[in-house]
């Protein structure tokens, strides 16, 4: 044998190896770590924040959902059928209830949905996920920002942003209501009417059926609803007003830590959640009370009976909203609650997570069925033995570099090492038979 084709595999011997194990091994050890994280998991949630797309994902969610219908869990938010779940096709900014808590609609930045609350079963997309002239903002805006039932719970409608305007989803097809120019900040809807804010500096009434908006000025208001007998309600940091027929009734002066976020589903209570606590205002007083929490709230609503919280550390907290005792809280979400939704008998808590949106029974029983448990991942053998092994912490220096080595490019320069080593030998061989 000739020095070249010794050469050739000696090339080809040394550089085949080291770039398949560049290429199959940094997936290895992270699938060896994976497996060591399930091993040790102390419950579902913990796999869930320390691996939230590991291999056993589906299993932690299936487990997760089996004990959170024994603490009243009544549905997840299902848009896919491959075990993932989410409430829009981004992070959800609103939600509201049907009237008789049978549905539930939520608004992204892009689409708005409609879901069945006792199946989480999606029912129908709303929005300009079905145009065809995607690309003119001029029609439909840049997005949904918030959503509302409207009369008799029968038409959801939806507002957007540039040009403002409100879009009515009824079964005859879609009315769209322009609002003019100025940025909207707020919206609601009671009945044939609509609330909203214009610009934070004052709120305005329309009747969907036909006339002109009322104006209600109100600066740096952050807040408005509609209340019984055609009255509305406006919030800022100072003042609350009462509005009739687009005249001032009364008004009363506050002293709020943050701006005001909404109002109570009777529009009895204004909510600013300040930090670690939220602060309440009566609508009809004035009267301030303050709920104390251990981590910082992210989201807030309220019925005429009870108050509910959603914190960084995930949990929910129900109190009672004669006494502000508490009534119960429990972990709904693996990362913080951004927002929540109130209804008498159901509560729906969304997680910063979008694949993370739950619906709950306020009173907290157990609920049947489930989702049936997931297969366990197909795992190669060589990771679960490397976990018997425990290589990652025999070599975590090494582990460490194969998992930086996954998350580069460093795999792509070893495919085309690969390449150029077969390429080399391939020609130096044919190079040597020619002779």
């Amino acid at each position: 044998m000739n020095a070249k084709p010794r050469h050739v595999w000696v090339l080809l011997l040394v550089g085949v190896p080291l770039a398949l194990a560049l290429i199959f091994v940094p997936d290895m050890v992270h699938l060896m770590r994976d497996e060591m994280a399930w091993r040790a998991r102390a419950d579902a949630f913990d796999y869930l924040e320390r691996h939230a797309h590991g291999s056993y994902r589906r299993m932690a969610l299936a487990q997760l959902e089996g004990e959170q219908r024994r603490g009243g869990l009544v549905a997840r938010l299902i848009h896919s059928r491959h075990g993932d779940a989410w409430a829009s096709g981004s992070q959800s900014v609103s939600a509201a209830w049907r009237a008789d808590g049978s549905e539930i609609l939520t608004g992204s930045a892009s689409i708005a949905m409609r879901w069945d609350s006792a199946s989480g079963e999606l029912l129908d997309r709303l929005g300009p996920h079905r145009r065809r002239d995607a690309d003119d903002p001029q029609r439909w805006g840049y997005g949904l920002s918030q959503v509302a039932w409207g009369q008799e719970g029968a038409v959801p409608l939806a507002m957007s942003s540039g040009p403002p305007a409100l879009w009515m989803f009824e079964a005859g097809g879609l009315k769209r209501v322009a609002l003019g120019d100025a940025p909207l900040e707020a919206f609601s809807a009671r009945g044939g009417r609509i609330a909203y804010i214009r610009n934070l500096e004052y709120g305005a009434t329309l009747d969907l059926a036909g006339g002109t908006p009322q104006r209600l000025p109100h600066e740096e208001v952050t807040a408005i609803a509609l209340a019984a007998e055609g009255r509305a309600v406006t919030a800022s940091r100072t003042l609350i007003q009462w509005w009739q027929g687009g005249a001032r009734r009364e008004s009363w002066r506050i002293g709020a830590t943050a701006n005001p976020v909404g109002f109570s589903s009777d529009a009895g209570l204004v909510l600013v959640p300040v930090g670690n606590s939220v602060e309440l205002f009566s609508t009809a007083s004035g009267e301030k009370r303050v709920l104390a929490h251990d981590s910082e709230v992210g989201a807030v609503c309220a019925t005429d009976e009870y108050i509910a919280t959603g914190t960084q550390d995930g949990r929910v907290h129900m109190w009672s909203r004669a006494d502000l005792s508490l009534i119960r809280s429990f972990r709904s979400s693996i990362g913080s609650i951004g927002l929540i939704a109130c209804a008498p008998r159901r509560l729906a808590a969304f997680g910063d997570d979008r694949s993370d949106a739950r619906i709950w029974d306020v009173a907290g029983r157990p609920q049947p069925g489930g989702q049936q448990e997931a297969a366990p991942p197909r795992m190669p053998w060589i990771a679960r033995k490397g976990a018997d092994l425990d290589f990652p912490g025999r070599f975590p220096v090494l582990a460490d570099w194969l998992d930086e080595a996954a998350a580069s490019d460093l795999r792509y320069w070893a495919v085309g090492v690969l390449a150029a080593v077969l390429l080399i030998g391939a020609l130096m061989l044919h190079s040597a038979r020619s002779r």
